[in-house]
């Protein structure tokens, strides 16, 4: 372990006081952009490399005239002149999924999708004694949907509401850069921010 440790989310300094955004500005023990300041220009030849100067500058252009989440993938995938869109999402969001797809569709995109239940995989495959908490028969197989749209060759992948750790072993195993459109979270109406924004209030309880 290197001991190194960015602090960027508790910065003390006023935003145009930072360093990252203002050359002579301040920062804090494990700042990034002191810590790694010598490396800035190694850091801008690495957006020129692998296709991925398009892909950063159209990004950043989403960061113009404000656009749902929806419209700004969509506007990513159509300037990047993708043509073949994957689609990894939850059982519990496949209504949502099956718009998605006809939205992508009715764009002129092919949209290959695999839902979470893919392969069949029963818990008690898995494990020796199920736990309580591990709801239904069947696992969610992230592994699969991201080899099924390895073997489909899509271009960029979409992620819909996989569980917390299965969107990381999927964005892991594929074999293209993914996107999230929308993160699951069964309490809060697919809104991960709501208990953030009411920390003080209704949810208060989890800062103890």
């Amino acid at each position: 372990m290197s001991g190194y440790h960015p602090i960027c989310a508790k910065c003390p300094f006023e935003l145009k006081d930072r360093k990252c955004l203002n050359e002579n500005g301040k920062n804090p023990g494990g700042c990034p952009t002191k810590k790694f300041e010598d490396k800035k220009e190694e850091f801008i030849e690495r957006y020129f490399k692998d296709n991925l100067e398009s892909f950063y500058k159209i990004s950043s252009e989403v960061e113009g005239p404000p656009k749902t989440r929806i419209e700004e993938t969509v506007y990513v995938a159509e300037k990047m002149g993708y043509k073949h869109i994957g689609l990894a999402f939850c059982i519990g969001l496949r209504k949502e999924g099956r718009i998605i797809a006809d939205l992508f569709e009715k764009k002129g995109f092919k949209l290959s999708s695999v839902m979470c239940k893919c392969g069949n995989i029963k818990k008690k495959d898995i494990y020796k004694e199920i736990p309580e908490k591990a709801a239904g028969k069947n696992f969610c197989n992230p592994f699969l949907q991201a080899e099924a749209l390895n073997y489909a060759h899509t271009e960029w992948n979409i992620v819909l509401g996989l569980c917390v750790g299965h969107d990381s072993i999927f964005m892991k195993y594929s074999n293209v850069m993914c996107t999230v459109l929308a993160a699951k979270d069964r309490v809060a109406a697919h809104n991960p921010l709501g208990p953030i924004y009411n920390i003080d209030s209704y949810y208060k309880f989890l800062k103890k």
